[in-house]
């Protein structure tokens, strides 16, 4: 198996935080991964992605103990959702 980039070490970084229950208090660490993606996207169409998949991201973070609980799971799912364009992006570079 090859050696992961940093855009995709930081990627499985991001996504397993947001599964974490405190979620909201590791919100800046989850932001800093996401950033990180951002400047190692290996072209324009990955930043997008990565763009993309941060507001997602964040959004739910953010909405948790603000919204609803069906409002909050909506906003994981479209985040989770995404993360398929993160990985086949990925899996397009291989």
């Amino acid at each position: 198996m090859p050696k992961l980039t940093e855009f995709e070490e930081t990627f499985i970084r991001a996504t397993t935080l947001l599964d974490d229950p405190n979620a909201p208090a590791l919100r800046s660490e989850i932001a800093s991964h996401l950033d990180t993606m951002i400047d190692y996207a290996a072209d324009d169409d990955q930043r997008r992605i990565a763009l993309q998949f941060k507001a997602l991201a964040l959004n739910h973070v953010d909405s948790i103990g603000r919204d609803r609980p069906d409002v909050t799971e909506t906003k994981r799912i479209r985040a989770l959702e995404y993360s398929r364009q993160v990985t086949f992006s990925i899996e397009s570079r291989r």
